[in-house]
């Protein structure tokens, strides 16, 4: 099985949504949207997972690529094959699917728990994972839920976390974050930290990464062995 992954970012790739699944045999490829490179047809691959970025997700003008985006993103949609937003991901699903993407007051910067609504509990993608699970959190934007979406996981403290619409799933944090990208955003990726709601420092950052590793990287690796659960059975119906 293939899945693809469009990156933003030279520094945010598949990360460990890409080791999780070529562990589990899944033949991982990449098209960058930072190196101009096209968005290649659907029709090869099982899977489909949008990163995240620095950019608005409604900035079209200054990146021209976002409409491209948004267009293989609806036919994954329409296709039903499965499609996991990230961040950035999971604001251009809300958008393909109608919803409102806006940027909030505060950012938010940091590993948080989050709640897993009823639905999200027994979601194919959260299956075996606790019904308050750690997240990292970096983003200003946020998204409504689309119409007709249900709702997965929510947060008191911050927007939306994430939702299912058919074989699409968008989420607002970032699985995919290992201690070696976070030390690269933490030194390099300015925007946010100070003010963010608990007014995050590098160095606050990294001791919080260092002392829920464990637990955020066992979930990682189960939330990829959900997914990959999901393109086989999506394999077999097309089959």
């Amino acid at each position: 099985m293939r899945v693809l992954f469009v990156q933003f970012e030279p520094d945010d790739g598949p990360g460990r949504l890409g080791d999780g699944l070529t562990a589990l045999g899944v033949a991982v490829q990449s098209a960058r949207m930072d190196r101009g490179e096209a968005l290649p047809s659907l029709d090869r691959y099982q899977g489909l997972i949008v990163m995240g970025g620095t950019m608005n997700a409604l900035d079209d003008d200054h990146f021209p690529f976002l409409p491209l985006v948004v267009q293989i993103m609806r036919q994954a949609f329409q296709r039903g094959l499965p499609t996991l937003g990230v961040c950035l991901g999971g604001q251009l699903l809300a958008r393909t699917l109608g919803a409102r993407v806006y940027r909030k007051e505060t950012p938010e910067v940091g590993y948080y728990p989050v709640a897993l609504t009823e639905a999200g509990q027994a979601d194919p993608l959260f299956q075996n994972l606790p019904s308050r699970p750690i997240t990292f959190q970096w983003h200003e934007d946020a998204f409504e839920l689309p119409a007709g979406a249900t709702l997965l996981a929510d947060s008191p403290r911050d927007s939306l976390q994430a939702f299912r619409m058919g074989a699409s799933v968008g989420l607002q944090f970032h699985p995919e974050v290992s201690l070696e990208t976070l030390a690269i955003w933490a030194k390099s990726v300015a925007y946010g930290m100070a003010e963010s709601v608990d007014q995050v420092t590098p160095e606050s950052l990294l001791a919080r990464g260092h002392a829920v590793d464990e637990q955020f990287a066992a979930q990682t690796t189960q939330i990829c062995r959900n997914f990959h659960a999901m393109m086989r059975q999506e394999a077999i119906v097309r089959s």
